[in-house]
């Protein structure tokens, strides 16, 4: 009888779940920065209070933003696309811009997520 494999019995599969994670959290990160009518969306005050967001236990978002940036398209919106899905925790969400096939769109989003793990290493977010 084989034991069964975890997610830490297996390293292979902790970097997947590592950058599900932080494009989820990225992707929420990114909904609370939204500016509406001239107005921050939050005080300028509160960001270096306890729950502002200036530090954490998590990832660094605004480096992990800087990468996803630099990511061409259209791998960068197979990112975006991913990390709202993994945010609401369904597949829903599509693009016109990214092809039409399944498979093509798989390749696709593997090679972006092989973008953003070895920009998330230069950047020392992922290790």
């Amino acid at each position: 009888m084989t034991p069964e494999i975890t997610i830490t019995d297996h390293p292979d599969r902790v970097l997947p779940l590592a950058l599900n994670d932080i494009l989820a959290a990225w992707h929420a990160w990114q909904l609370a920065e939204s500016i509406a009518e001239g107005y921050p969306s939050r005080s300028p005050s509160c960001v270096l209070g306890p729950a502002g967001g200036g530090g954490g236990d998590g990832p660094d978002m605004e480096a992990v933003d800087a990468v996803i940036d630099s990511i061409p398209q259209p791998h960068r919106t197979a990112l975006a696309f991913n990390a709202r899905n993994l945010h609401c925790r369904t597949q829903v969400w599509s693009s016109p811009r990214l092809p039409e096939s399944p498979t093509e769109r798989a390749v696709l989003l593997m090679e972006a997520r092989n973008m953003l793990a070895r920009g998330l290493i230069g950047r020392g977010v992922l290790q």
